[in-house]
């Protein structure tokens, strides 16, 4: 038998799921075999095993792994496993966690300073959230004011030119 004979994800297009940070992973994979395969299931690698968040369960027909409390480090490649007699079956399933991204890699680089104007500019996030930064704010503090205020809250690249410096007469 072919391994696509064992485990069906028709109901998983593209092979990958979305879970927002906090609901559960919930992986419930019909498989077949004969005799019944010993199930086993893997996060990026290593054999995932029960524990306080972890729940693995198989009947003859579904694989099942629940994890609780999820957050943005449970995102990766998990795979499932059959092995019996006839032999060995795998599927990797790609599990993105949404969550807010982390911060901007620093420190800021000034780029390029003028009269009236200053360039920064940053890296993004190690942690991206699960999908691609749409977007950052940009805020300036005054040296002589507590607080910070937003300049501009649509900057899309990791480059900024203010141009609205005033010079301490």
């Amino acid at each position: 038998r072919r391994s696509s004979d064992l485990i069906d994800l028709a109901g998983i297009p593209q092979k990958t799921i979305h879970v927002p940070a906090g609901r559960p992973i919930e992986l419930a994979i019909p498989i077949i075999g004969r005799p019944p395969p010993v199930a086993s299931w893997f996060f990026s690698g290593s054999k995932l095993r029960e524990v306080e968040r972890v729940k693995i369960e198989t009947t003859n027909r579904v694989a099942k792994l629940t994890i609780r409390e999820t957050t943005i480090h449970d995102t990766g490649e998990y795979t499932l496993e059959l092995k019996n007699t006839s032999g060995t079956a795998t599927e990797a399933i790609q599990v993105i966690i949404l969550d807010k991204p982390g911060p901007p890699t620093g420190p800021i680089r000034i780029d390029e300073i003028e009269a009236t104007s200053v360039t920064i500019s940053w890296d993004p996030p190690e942690i991206d959230g699960g999908a691609t930064i749409s977007g950052y704010v940009v805020e300036q503090r005054d040296a002589h004011r507590p607080g910070w205020l937003p300049v501009s809250e649509s900057v899309t690249r990791t480059t900024f030119k203010y141009s609205r410096l005033r010079s301490e007469e």
